[in-house]
């Protein structure tokens, strides 16, 4: 008998959420469609910095489903593995993080413009470089 593989698991639907102000609406960067439930972020070539020490996690590579927080519709967050992910959409300003419990955090990029869809990673130490592409349901960076 061979072994039994089971059918991958679909991500949930990607719904309208709570709403955004700052970057969806009439006259904002997004557009006047709706805040979507989810996003996607993609973080890519991000290296060991020269203070990386041995038990500290890999540089985060790939692409993460992101939720919104129930509690406020510009933020998603959620945990993947060893990393948490967050994003944020501030007043004037976006805000990308991935961090893990065992060391410091493996990309954050803070001094972006408001609404900005592809971040640059601002980290100088324990790792450097790479990208953050936010994917938004039907905007494209």
């Amino acid at each position: 008998m061979g072994t039994i593989i089971p059918p991958p698991i679909s991500p949930p639907p990607v719904v309208a959420g709570d709403a955004c102000g700052r970057c969806w609406g009439a006259g904002l960067p997004f557009g006047s469609g709706s805040t979507p439930s989810q996003i996607k972020v993609t973080f890519s070539g991000i290296n060991k910095g020269i203070n990386w020490a041995e038990g500290y996690d890999e540089p985060i590579e790939g692409t993460f489903d992101v939720a919104q927080d129930p509690l406020n519709g510009c933020i998603y967050k959620q945990g993947h593995g060893v990393y948490w992910i967050r994003v944020i959409f501030g007043t004037g300003y976006t805000w990308v993080e991935a961090v893990t419990d065992l060391g410091p955090s493996t990309f954050q990029s803070f001094l972006a413009e408001k609404c900005q869809l592809l971040l640059e990673n601002e980290l100088i130490y324990s790792y450097v470089g790479g990208t953050a592409k936010i994917s938004i349901p039907g905007i494209s960076p």
